[in-house]
């Protein structure tokens, strides 16, 4: 099968391999998607991006250049920032719900507001943990799918 990408299509390719890559590092999973990276970029490598990707003479072997990994790990701090805001907000939400779940109006109000708050972050920390580890396994899953077979041209 051939996908033909825009040299604009390319570059947020990278970008998305880049974050996968730095996401997965270390990660179950990882070995599946070196492969499926080094297609991309081999492919970035062969549109003629040298501003991206590098090839060393003699291996067989495409790298993000220089300048891409810069540019990528700006972008991949960011999005990953972004990310982990979100599990945050939503745990804290999580842990909010809880905790009026598990204490009445009057219990609430008997507290102050820094037992309040301990009571609410150990329960948030919780929800972030869990919300993470569920994030991981499901970043792992992405190479436990069957691959289809390759359909000839």
């Amino acid at each position: 099968m051939k996908i033909n990408f825009t040299r604009k299509e390319m570059r947020s390719l990278l970008t998305i391999a880049g974050i996968a890559e730095e996401v997965l590092d270390g990660q179950p999973g990882i070995n599946e998607l070196t492969g499926i990276i080094d297609k991309i970029l081999q492919a970035a490598g062969e549109m003629g991006m040298p501003d991206l990707v590098e090839h060393i003479p003699g291996h067989n072997s495409y790298y993000f250049s220089e300048e891409a990994q810069a540019a990528l790990g700006y972008e991949m701090r960011t999005r990953l920032y972004h990310l982990n805001e979100l599990r945050r907000e939503e745990a804290l939400s999580l842990a909010e719900r809880d905790l009026q779940a598990l204490h009445t109006q009057e219990e609430l109000a008997a507290m102050d507001e820094e037992e309040q708050f301990e009571i609410l972050e150990s329960i948030s920390e919780k929800h972030y943990q869990r919300l993470t580890e569920e994030f991981m396994r499901d970043l792992g899953e992405i190479g436990d799918e069957p691959e289809p077979e390759d359909e000839e041209e």
